[in-house]
């Protein structure tokens, strides 16, 4: 957003490319990551053999399986904290750039 900035683009078009990249993030990490979870949680123990034979290419233990799962469920909820946290400074009845613009001027940001 900060180039649009730069360019001097008029306000509503920065504030619409804002929304489009709020749009695809959410579909992006929050949606199609969930179907990667489900995936990996699904189909990888029945395509994937658990077995540790680094001589042949597997690494893939029962272990292993469960904390990549884990991880992943955790960063996904870290990452839906944020996005929870980050957009509740945006107030319905105010511009996105209106909000923006207050909220760096209130951290002293020019």
């Amino acid at each position: 957003m900060k180039i649009c900035r730069y360019l001097r683009l008029p306000d509503n078009l920065v504030s619409g490319f804002f929304l489009i990249f709020a749009a695809s993030w959410v579909v992006t990490r929050h949606i199609l990551f969930s179907f990667v979870i489900y995936s990996a949680y699904k189909d990888a123990p029945r395509l994937i053999p658990f077995l540790w034979a680094p001589e042949s290419g597997h690494y893939l233990t029962r272990n292993a399986y469960i904390w990549f799962i884990a991880l992943m469920v955790a960063l996904q909820v870290l990452e839906s904290l944020l996005q929870l946290c980050s957009t509740a400074h945006i107030t319905p009845g105010y511009s996105i750039s209106l909000a923006i613009y207050s909220t760096r001027n209130h951290l002293g940001c020019h």
